[in-house]
């Protein structure tokens, strides 16, 4: 009954760290994430779904959030309400990323619902930056 316990157990552990059940994330500056793995990767990584990178302007550094196809949105959006004749029209960036929620079509192909639930340390140097998001939900634009 002990083994059966622990290989249930087991089982259980490995279902909520899948990918079929996402967990929240983090990423600091130059660092993406693959949605479908669960795993933080740099910037630059062409798997990667959704990154969170900075340029510099003369009025200073602007932090954005990058994905093949991306938009923010204030209130969580009805996916239904979303073809993807309307997603392919998006950018593959957004300036200034705030909490809130954000639509992403990843380097697969999928689409995701994806909320940024905090931006902590804006007034200090950008490798201080840090971006927390809530698990992704996968989404099916009509």
């Amino acid at each position: 009954m002990k083994r059966f316990l622990l290989a249930l157990s087991a089982a259980a552990l490995c279902l909520a760290l899948s990918p079929a059940n996402p967990a929240a994330f983090s990423l600091r500056i130059f660092e993406a994430y693959r949605i479908s793995e669960g795993k933080v990767v740099k910037s630059g990584d062409k798997s990667a779904d959704i990154s969170f990178y900075y340029q510099t302007r003369r009025m200073g550094m602007i932090s954005y959030l990058g994905a093949t196809k991306i938009k923010e949105f204030a209130v969580r959006p009805d996916p239904r309400s979303l073809t993807r004749a309307i997603v392919e029209t998006w950018d593959d960036y957004v300036a200034g990323p705030a909490p809130g929620y954000y639509v992403i079509k990843g380097a697969e192909g999928r689409f995701y619902l994806v909320k940024l639930e905090s931006f902590e340390n804006q007034g200090k140097a950008a490798s201080y930056w840090k971006m927390t998001f809530a698990p992704a939900e996968e989404i099916q634009p009509r």
